[in-house]
């Protein structure tokens, strides 16, 4: 498992989701006060609907603004409290695509969407491409972005979504 993880959520018919293809996630929604707290720290972010970057591990990084707290395990899912909102959200069974075990506390970091940039070499000549990887290793060696569980729905078999928001 990668130290740190990045995924891009984007806002799709009204729901904010995103796509993992090293999972095999496909708009994979936030729900059940989740969403509430993607909204609100997204706020920020110019056109973030169009997509931003959302770093996130379960030990503390360099730069990140968020710390969600677990709060207890429910419908095998499990809530995190959101200390700077006062907010709970409910993270879905694919949280264990991306951890062994929910974490007491995950650390995140909402961003711009930016691109990697890489150079590759083809018969002597220089091609200059961006890119944004969600998956696997980018072509310059480097960890590319995974995705994170903070969400439910069909693609995470976990049959559909319950809770809601819940000020703690």
């Amino acid at each position: 498992m990668n130290a740190l993880t990045a995924i891009f959520p984007y806002k799709h018919q009204g729901f904010w989701v995103f796509d993992d293809e090293n999972t095999g996630l496909v708009q994979e929604p936030f729900v059940a006060g989740a969403d509430v707290i993607i909204e609100r720290h997204a706020a920020a972010i110019p056109d973030a609907e169009r997509g931003f970057r959302l770093l996130f591990s379960e030990t503390p990084f360099p730069g990140f603004t968020t710390m969600l707290e677990w709060r207890r395990a429910e419908m095998d899912g499990n809530w995190y409290y959101d200390g700077e909102l006062g907010l709970e959200g409910w993270l879905c069974p694919a949280l264990y695509k991306y951890f062994p075990t929910a974490p007491r506390k995950i650390y995140m970091k909402f961003e711009p969407r930016t691109a990697q940039v890489f150079q590759s070499g083809s018969l002597g000549s220089r091609v200059r491409t961006t890119r944004t990887y969600l998956g696997g290793t980018s072509p310059d060696g480097g960890a590319a972005a995974g995705g994170t569980g903070a969400s439910c729905g069909p693609a995470s078999g976990s049959g559909g979504c319950h809770g809601g928001i819940s000020p703690a």
